[in-house]
C-alpha cells in the first residue's frame, strides 16, 4: 500500500470513488432500482435516466482507465531503486532518439524522392517549351508559305482574269465594229 502515500494516488482513488457513486445511482435509477438506491435522479423520467446512467457508466470506465494508466508507471517503480529506474528512463530516451533518427531517415529518403520527382517534372517542362518553342517556328514557317501560295495563287488568277478580260475586248470590239459596218 505504499502508492497510496503519493499524492496523485489519492486524487485518482478519489475520482474512482465518486465516479462509482455517480456512476451506480445514475445506472440504479436507470434500470428501475429507486426503491434500493437513491440517488440524485430520483424525480426524473426514464428516458432521461437510461441516458444518464449510461453516462455515468461510460465516466467511470474512463476514471478507471484513467486511474490505472496513470498509476500504472509509478506502481511499478514504486519497488525500484532509482538508479535502476534512471536508466530505465536513459534506456526510454534512447530508443526515443533512435526512433526519431529513424525518422528522420525516412523523412529525408522522402524529401530526396520529392526533389527528384520535381526536378524529372522541371526538366520535361522545359522540354515541353522547347518543343512548343520549336512548334510555334514551324508553324510560323507553315504560315509564312501559306501566305505566300496564297499570293501567288491570287496573282496568277488575276493574270488569268485580265488575260480573259484581254481576249474577251480583243474578239469583242472588232466583232462590234464589223456588227456596226455591216448592218446599216
Amino acid at each position: 500500500m505504499q502508492w497510496l502515500k503519493d499524492h496523485k494516488a489519492r486524487i485518482g482513488l478519489a475520482a474512482l470513488l465518486v465516479g462509482a457513486i455517480f456512476g451506480m445511482s445514475y445506472a440504479g435509477d436507470a434500470i428501475g432500482l429507486e426503491e434500493t438506491i437513491r440517488g440524485w435522479t430520483a424525480g426524473l423520467p426514464l428516458v432521461i435516466k437510461i441516458p444518464l446512467g449510461f453516462a455515468g457508466l461510460v465516466f467511470l470506465l474512463g476514471v478507471v482507465h484513467v486511474f490505472v494508466s496513470f498509476l500504472g508507471s509509478d506502481w511499478d517503480s514504486a519497488d525500484e531503486d532509482p538508479g535502476d529506474r534512471l536508466r530505465h528512463r536513459i534506456k526510454r530516451v534512447n530508443e526515443a532518439f533512435g526512433e526519431a533518427a529513424t525518422l528522420m531517415d525516412e523523412l529525408d529518403r522522402d524529401l530526396r524522392a520529392q526533389q527528384a520527382a520535381r526536378d524529372a517534372l522541371l526538366s520535361q517542362a522545359a522540354e515541353q517549351e522547347r518543343l512548343l518553342e520549336i512548334d510555334k517556328e514551324q508553324a510560323e514557317r507553315i504560315r509564312q508559305i501559306l501566305v505566300g501560295e496564297t499570293k501567288a495563287t491570287i496573282r496568277a488568277e488575276r493574270r488569268t482574269q485580265w488575260m480573259f478580260f484581254a481576249l474577251g475586248a480583243a474578239v469583242s470590239i472588232p466583232i462590234g465594229v464589223l456588227i456596226n459596218i455591216l448592218v446599216p
